[in-house]
């Protein structure tokens, strides 16, 4: 049986009160997916695909986020046959602070 490695979201932003995470669903004409970048990082790697000799669009893939399992793969995209619609950002803040909050009254 194959093992899958799992993965996080990348932290875009961490301090002792709060942490971030951004990742993007990108819509297109064949299929939507989920990538674990912001919508920046995507567009600059569309702008280096375009320029390369074939448009391809290759990154990870998120196939499924919970609190318990994270599941990622690698996808490719042939950007002359693939018609990108629109994308949406999706920005995942975890308020430590108030966890903390929370953890004391429940444990009093």
């Amino acid at each position: 049986m194959e093992r899958k490695n799992y993965e996080l979201i990348p932290v875009t932003y961490r301090d002792e009160d709060r942490e971030e995470w951004k990742y993007t669903t990108l819509y297109t004409d064949v299929w939507n997916f989920e990538i674990i970048k912001p919508v920046n990082e995507v567009m600059e790697d569309l702008k280096e695909a375009k320029n390369s000799k074939d448009w391809l669009y290759r990154y990870r893939k998120l196939d499924e986020f919970s609190q318990v399992l994270e599941n990622y793969g690698e996808l490719i995209l042939d950007m002359n046959s693939v018609k990108i619609m629109w994308f949406k950002e999706h920005h995942i803040i975890d308020n430590l602070k108030k966890s903390r909050e929370l953890n004391l009254e429940n444990n009093d």
